[in-house]
């Protein structure tokens, strides 16, 4: 039988959490792409994109494994992302053009 249990999760302050947030990574064109990682540095995309701080095009592998590594320890460090103090489970909405779907993020084994 399946575990379900309440996580510490690492989200955005609250100061930062509107300049964080992101939408999905395909949902950018290349143009909006560059123009997000250009004009913001607290977006989440500097973190899955991590080329961009390096002037790297083509990172892949486990290189680019790495790079996403680092970049989200930084974002940590400066303060960007902090560790809730407390087990929480998490309820979620995703909105479509046509659905709203709800949700609950937990931990689970």
């Amino acid at each position: 039988m399946a575990i379900v249990k309440p996580f510490k999760a690492v989200r955005a302050t609250r100061d930062k959490v509107g300049l964080v947030s992101t939408e999905s990574y395909e949902a950018y064109t290349i143009d909006q792409l560059n123009a997000k990682l250009a004009f913001n540095p607290y977006t989440f995309l500097h973190v899955i994109n991590p080329g961009y701080k390096y002037h790297k095009k083509d990172v892949a592998g486990a290189q680019r494994f790495k790079l996403v590594h680092n970049r989200y320890l930084e974002f940590k460090e400066d303060g960007y992302l902090k560790k809730d103090d407390i087990s929480s489970f998490y309820i979620y909405e995703k909105n479509t053009a046509t659905h709203t779907f709800c949700g609950v993020i937990a931990a689970t084994s």
